[in-house]
C-alpha cells in the first residue's frame, strides 16, 4: 500500500493586442501577444509492506516554465468585381524549461543523479496563407486559399537525451462554397473541402522523462518523442442552414476526413540502459477516418410563443464514427471521441435590466477506446452544469461571476493492457470541484 498528496501551483500570465489600419484602399490586421505560465508539483510518498512495516519513501518535484510570443498579419483588399484578395503570415515562439528532482528514501534515483531531468527546449513556427473570397452570383460565393506552415523544434543533448532539431512543413489548399437557395432567401448550402495540419505540442516532442517509481503496464514511463510528426487529415463538409427572423438558425452538418500520421500516446515494455521496463511516448501509429452529423438550434422563445420572456435557446448533437488502421474493432477509435454529445443552453436577459443570467447542461456518454491492440482505455458517463451571471456596468465595462462543473461529479476511468497472458487493470476514480471566477472586462 501507499499514501502519498501532491501539492501543485500553477500562474499564467497572457497579453494580447490588436491593431488596424488603412492602407491604400485595403485594411491591414495585426494581431500580436506574449504568454508566460509556470507549473511546479510536489509529491512525498510512502510505501508499505503487506505486514504494514515501512518498504521505502519517495518524493517528487517538477516544475516547468514556458514563456512564448505570437505575431499574425493580415491584409485583405477588394479587387475586380465581387473579389476580395487576402494574404498574411503568422509567426510563433515558445521555450520551454523543465527541471526534476527524485528521491529514494533521500538519495536520488539513477536518472535524476544523472542530470537528465533537466530540459531546455524551444519551437519557431512560421505560416503564410492567400486567399481569394469570391462573390460569384446573388446565389453563388466561393473561397479559395493555400496555406504553408512550418515549424522547427530544438533542445540541446542532456545526459542520456539525444539533442534534438525537428523540422517539419506542409502546404494546405482550401476550399469553401455557399449556395443560396433560390426562393428560399433564408437557407444555405455550405460545402468546404480542407487539408489540414496538426503539430504536435512541444511537451510531446521534447519532456524530461517522468520515471513511474512502480513500474508496469498500467503505470510506465512518461518520455517524449522528437521523431513525431504532425497530423495531416483531408476533410470534406456538407451543411445545410436555416436562418430564422431575429437571429436564430438551424443547421445539420456532415463531415467525413481522413487523418495521416495519427499521433496516440502508446505503452510498450522496452529495454533500457537500467533494464527492462515499460515506457509511454507519443507515437505516429498510421491512418484513421472518422465521419459523423452535428445538429445545431439558436433561437429566441419569442420567435415561439407568444408574451415569452426574454430567452435565448440554443442546443447542439453530435454523432461521430471512427476507425484507426491497424487496431481491430469494436473499439479503436479517436482518441476522446464518444459516440455522441449533447449541449442544451439558456440565456435570460430581463427587460429594461443590466442583469443577464445563464447556463449551459453538458452531456457525454461513456465509452471504450481501444488504443493499441493491447491496451484499452474507457472513461464513464459525463454531465457537467455551468451557470453565470453578467453585469453590464455601461457599454464598456461588465462584470461575470460564473461557476463551471456546479454538479462536482467524480471522474472514473479505468485502463487495461493484454501482456503475456495477463491482464494489468487500473481503475481510477478522482473528486472533480467547482469552478468559480469573477472577470472585470473593459473595451478600451
Amino acid at each position: 500500500s501507499a499514501v502519498w498528496k501532491t501539492d501543485s501551483t500553477f500562474t499564467m500570465g497572457r497579453l494580447f493586442g490588436n491593431w488596424i489600419s488603412k492602407i491604400g484602399d485595403g485594411r491591414l490586421d495585426t494581431k500580436f501577444g506574449v504568454n508566460s505560465f509556470y507549473f511546479e508539483a510536489e509529491t512525498p510518498r510512502q510505501e508499505f509492506f503487506l505486514s504494514g512495516a515501512p518498504q521505502q519513501t519517495l518524493y517528487d518535484r517538477t516544475s516547468t516554465r514556458e514563456r512564448g510570443a505570437n505575431l499574425s498579419s493580415k491584409y485583405s483588399i477588394s479587387i475586380g468585381e465581387g473579389h476580395l484578395l487576402a494574404a498574411g503570415v503568422e509567426g510563433e515562439w515558445s521555450k520551454r524549461i523543465q527541471t526534476r528532482l527524485a528521491l529514494v528514501n533521500g538519495v536520488p534515483d539513477a536518472f535524476n543523479d544523472a542530470g537528465d531531468d533537466d530540459l531546455s527546449a524551444s519551437s519557431r513556427r512560421y505560416a503564410a496563407f492567400v486567399q481569394d473570397e469570391w462573390d460569384i452570383n446573388k446565389q453563388w460565393s466561393v473561397n479559395l486559399g493555400l496555406r504553408w506552415e512550418g515549424i522547427n523544434v530544438k533542445s540541446a543533448a542532456t545526459g542520456k537525451l539525444a539533442a534534438v532539431d525537428n523540422q517539419s512543413s506542409v502546404l494546405s489548399p482550401i476550399a469553401h462554397a455557399v449556395w443560396k437557395i433560390p426562393g428560399m432567401e433564408r437557407d444555405q448550402v455550405r460545402m468546404s473541402a480542407t487539408h489540414s495540419y496538426r503539430a504536435p505540442p512541444l511537451a510531446n516532442l521534447i519532456a524530461a522523462p517522468a520515471l513511474s517509481h512502480n513500474n508496469s503496464a498500467t503505470s510506465p514511463d512518461r518520455y517524449g518523442n522528437p521523431n513525431l510528426k504532425p497530423e495531416q487529415a483531408i476533410g470534406l463538409e456538407l451543411a445545410y442552414e436555416h436562418y430564422l427572423s431575429d437571429g436564430g438558425i438551424v443547421s445539420v452538418n456532415f463531415f467525413n476526413r481522413h487523418i495521416k500520421q495519427l499521433m496516440r500516446r502508446v505503452a510498450k515494455e522496452e529495454n533500457t540502459v537500467d533494464g527492462l521496463r515499460w515506457i509511454s511516448r507519443p507515437v505516429n501509429i498510421g491512418n484513421a477516418d472518422t465521419r459523423g452529423v452535428e445538429l445545431e438550434a439558436k433561437f429566441r422563445l419569442a420567435q415561439w410563443m407568444e408574451n415569452a420572456p426574454n430567452i435565448d435557446l440554443r442546443a447542439n448533437y453530435s454523432w461521430a464514427w471512427s476507425a484507426v488502421d491497424g487496431i481491430n474493432g469494436p473499439y479503436n477509435r479517436i482518441d476522446s471521441q464518444p459516440k455522441h454529445t449533447a449541449n442544451l443552453g439558456i440565456d435570460y436577459r430581463p427587460a429594461n435590466s443590466a442583469l443577464s443570467l445563464g447556463g449551459s447542461l453538458n452531456w457525454t456518454p461513456g465509452y471504450l477506446i481501444q488504443t493499441s491492440p493491447e491496451q484499452l482505455t474507457s472513461s464513464d458517463l459525463k454531465r457537467q452544469l455551468d451557470v453565470y451571471a453578467l453585469w453590464k456596468i455601461n457599454g464598456y465595462t461588465q462584470l461575470r461571476l460564473s461557476a463551471n462543473n456546479l454538479m462536482a461529479r467524480d471522474s472514473l476511468s479505468s485502463t487495461s493492457v493484454q501482456d503475456r497472458g495477463i491482464t494489468h487493470l487500473s481503475d481510477s476514480l478522482g473528486p472533480t470541484d467547482t469552478q468559480w471566477s469573477l472577470r472585470l472586462e473593459m473595451k478600451l
